[in-house]
Order: structure tokens, then sequence, then C-alpha cells
């Protein structure tokens, strides 16, 4: 594991509200999806797909394998659960690469999840251009990647926005059978774009995305990429405002509502940068 970002604060902390919102006043879950994903060409990947291509990396290799507990630090992370979880480690089971990977198991039931989150009080990207890649295995039962019939997310970025008013937040994940990416203003309701199906259990999938809040004014759109393909897209004229800088990043599985099936998911090799990151 390699952090070349020196401003990265490892003690932040986060209130986790409902549906993955940084700020207490966001409204319950249940935004309906409004737009489809775009179709768009992926950027030109990176040539280099090694252990770090990126800003900032993470293998898990660094940290002793075991569970990890809500308020544990793992390097520049914080740990933080919500609800029951059954297992929240870094261990062998099924590492994508290396020896370890971050393993996550969610119980039926209500709410719950387990996220490393971290703060680079100046910016994750000296851009505010803010691509990500993660490879992410799900290994339910069900057939399925993610609960049907909840939202669910894997990864989200938080910040301020100033033409928002406060605090904003957009996490990448599931909403009932689609994938989607949620928004959460400072100060109206959260937005959801849907865009293709689930990502099928029992196989490792390369996630891709971008955030894109550069320039002036901002550019103010996002990608997600499942496999070199588009997942989600969300257009300028889509109207949210991205946080300027996005500072705060979360990774791992939350949900939202109540799930019937327990819910297996690991988690490795995740990069962040300010261009796109190959998948391996």
């Amino acid at each position: 594991m390699r952090v070349l970002l020196a401003s990265l604060t490892a003690s932040a902390t986060l209130t986790l509200a409902a549906c993955g919102s940084d700020h207490a006043t966001t409204s319950p879950d249940g935004a309906t999806a409004t737009d489809a994903a775009s179709s768009v060409d992926a950027p030109a990947a990176d040539a280099s797909s090694g252990a770090c291509a990126g800003t900032y990396c993470e293998d898990f290799e660094s940290y002793p394998a075991g569970a990890i507990t809500n308020g544990a630090t793992l390097g520049p992370w914080t740990v933080k659960t919500s609800g029951t979880i059954t297992l929240a480690a870094i261990d062998s089971v099924k590492p994508h690469s290396g020896a370890r990977a971050l393993h996550i198991t969610v119980p039926a039931g209500t709410a719950a999840g387990a996220t490393l989150y971290m703060l680079a009080s100046s910016g994750l990207v000296p851009t505010n251009n803010l691509y990500g890649r993660a490879m992410v295995y799900f290994s339910d039962a069900t057939g399925f990647a993610a609960p049907i019939g909840v939202h669910s997310w894997l990864f989200q970025g938080l910040g301020n926005s100033p033409t928002s008013g406060g605090a904003v937040s957009m996490n990448w994940g599931d909403g009932a059978a689609k994938m989607q990416l949620n928004y959460h203003p400072a100060t109206t309701p959260e937005q959801s774009v849907q865009g293709i199906g689930q990502m099928a259990a029992g196989a490792w999938h390369c996630l891709q995305w971008q955030y894109d809040g550069s320039g002036t004014p901002p550019a103010n759109a996002a990608t997600v990429w499942l496999d070199s393909a588009v997942a989600v897209s969300v257009p300028q004229t889509k109207g949210w405002e991205f946080a300027t800088p996005w500072n705060a990043f979360n990774f791992g599985f939350m949900h939202y509502q109540t799930i019937t099936t327990a819910t297996d998911v690991y988690l490795d090799d995740l990069v962040i940068g300010d261009a796109m990151i190959a998948c391996p």
C-alpha cells in the first residue's frame, strides 16, 4: 500500500446518514430514477495496470489479517460500520491479487454495512477530476451481485459545494435491480440516475469511474464503467453540483431498507487518481 497524498488525515470521522449521505438532513431513500445512462465511450485507459497507476492505491497487503471494527484505523482509513455485520475483515479467503482483500458479509435484515473512509482536506486529486478503479466479487447464492429491492453502494465521494450550499455526496451501487449513481445535494432531496442491470455474482468485475468536478465552471459530469463498458452516466445537463473539491472517500458495502438474504462481497486493488486507470 502506498499513499502519495500529503494532506491525508487518517483520524477523520463521518456520520453515515440514511442512504449514504454525509449530512443528517438527507431525505429517506426512495428516489426514483430520472434518466437512463447515456451511451458514451470510455476514455482511453492508462497502458499501465501495475500495483499503483494513480495518486493513491490500496491492495490490503500491508495490514494483518483479521476482523476490523468500527473506529479502527488502517493506514489512512477509518473503519465505519453500521447495523449488524457478520464479517468485516482483511482476509485471504478470495483476494483478486496478492494474499489479501477486504471482505464484508452482511446478514439478512435491516440497513447495515462496513466501509473504509479517508479524508484529504485539500482534495483527493489536484484537478478535482476524480478517477478510480476497484475489483469487486459478490458470492451471493441468489445469483445477484447485490441485494434486490434496496439501495446499496460500493463507493462514495464527498465534499463541500459552495454552489449547492454545503456538503454533498455521490455514491455508486444498486437501486432495486439496476446500477445507479445517487446524488445528495446540500439542501434538496437526493436524486438517482439508473443504468444497466446488476453485475453477475461469482466472478471478479472491474469497476472504473470518473467524478469530474474540474474546470470553471465545474464539468459536473460522471460515468461509471463495468468491465470496460458504461454502466451509468450523468451529463452536466443533469444539474448536479459536485463537491469542489472531492476531499473524502468511502469504500466498502452499505445497504438500506431490508434485505432477505445475506450479502457477501470482496473488494481489492483500489486505485484513485486524476486519469483513467486501466483494469488489470
